[in-house]
């Protein structure tokens, strides 16, 4: 009995669904855009941080808080953070939270990419691989500071054999 109640649970788990989670934006010249990364999470004081914005989570933002980023003159910055995205959202200026003084300070702590997309997501389907794709501008940061800007095709696959999510960019 014990075992047909564990497989029924497992049949159900499998095909439950997430909620999606509320992505951080971009703002550049006058426009916003969902990026693909955290970048926030990358500060040394991470933990710190989300102790001061102090936020109940929800299903759609399990970190509490949605970032608001802004590219300009090649530099990177966090504007503020939208503290519980969900419900009724308080913004909170970065500065105050990271400790920092003045109203732009680049993102130092962050070395990566920031992904947008910029085309409508297709479905795909080639030699028993499947996922998703699109095409994307992908801004490579180093330390707070623009090094290069490019457009490319961004594949998201899971292999079948393992259901294992690969990334290619």
């Amino acid at each position: 009995m014990r075992y047909l109640l564990l497989f029924v649970l497992l049949l159900f788990s499998s095909l439950s669904y997430s909620t999606q989670q509320i992505k951080d934006e971009l703002e550049m010249n006058g426009s916003k855009f969902d990026i693909d990364e955290y970048p926030l999470q990358e500060h040394s004081n991470y933990e710190l941080i989300v102790k001061k914005v102090n936020s109940r989570e929800c299903t759609g933002s399990r970190r509490g808080y949605q970032g608001q980023w802004l590219i300009q003159n090649n530099k990177f910055y966090l504007l503020y953070l939208v503290k519980n995205p969900c419900m009724d959202s308080e913004y909170l200026n970065a500065n105050e939270i990271l400790g920092e003084e003045g109203f732009l300070n680049v993102a130092t702590w962050y070395t990566g990419n920031v992904t947008f997309r910029i085309s409508p997501v297709e479905l795909y389907r080639v030699d028993g691989d499947s996922g998703i794709k699109y095409e994307a501008v992908v801004y490579t940061i180093n330390q707070g500071n623009v090094t290069s800007r490019e457009i490319k095709d961004i594949i998201r696959s899971w292999n079948d054999s393992n259901k294992s999510l690969k990334q290619d960019k």
